[in-house]
């Protein structure tokens, strides 16, 4: 998820696995998608991500880039990201990447 500028909205990425076939070839590659959801409170936009992601994760792993937003990635999801999940509660795993393309290899592994 992503804040957008100027506005109290974020962007959600999901990054959705394909389903799998017996006997078939090698995994599907996943797919890319996004919703942008207005903020007017962490509940109401839990709801909407709760809505968004039917059936709602447990857990998400939050890829954060640390020169992203002008260098306040990690503030924005500390203070926009974080509280929305947690009022979804769903269960997060934080990493924040160090190098170009890390976030990509992470997706594909």
């Amino acid at each position: 998820a992503k804040a957008v500028p100027g506005g109290k909205d974020i962007i959600v990425w999901v990054c959705e696995a394909a389903p799998s076939v017996c006997c078939s070839a090698p995994p599907y590659p996943r797919r890319l998608r996004s919703q942008k959801i207005a903020v007017s409170s962490p509940e109401k936009c839990a709801s909407t991500i709760q809505n968004v992601l039917a059936p709602a994760p447990t857990s998400v792993l939050v890829l954060i880039n640390p020169v992203g937003g002008s260098g306040t990635a990690q503030s924005i999801y500390r203070t926009e990201v974080a509280p929305v999940l947690e009022a979804a509660q769903i269960q997060t795993s934080v990493t924040v990447t160090s190098r170009r393309g890390e976030a990509t290899d992470i997706i594909r592994d």
